[in-house]
């Protein structure tokens, strides 16, 4: 549970983070793609799906806002994930736990 709950805490920082800095940065000449690569970085594998996502609605995830939210909703589902495992795993120590 501890890793599950660290991830979302990184996950959901990274997010804040890229959105923030594409709303505040969006028609500044100044580069501001770290945010975005750091969450991209922190979302994969689920994070490789916008190349393809890209590919099929160009015109929808050609904003930052769209990609920023699919990148977040890709590290909220592998929370989730670790979250599932982790209590499948607390289930199975306990049963296998001596009393």
């Amino acid at each position: 549970m501890t890793i599950a709950t660290t991830y979302l805490i990184v996950v959901l920082l990274a997010g804040g983070w890229a959105l923030y800095t594409d709303l505040t940065l969006l028609h500044s000449q100044r580069e501001h793609l770290a945010p975005d690569i750091l969450l991209l970085i922190v979302t994969l594998p689920l994070s490789s799906s916008l190349t393809y996502l890209y590919d099929a609605l160009p015109a929808f995830f050609s904003g930052p806002v769209a990609q920023v939210s699919w990148l977040t909703c890709c590290g909220l589902v592998q929370t989730y994930v670790l979250f599932a495992l982790a209590r499948i795993f607390q289930k199975s120590v306990d049963v296998h736990r001596p009393q």
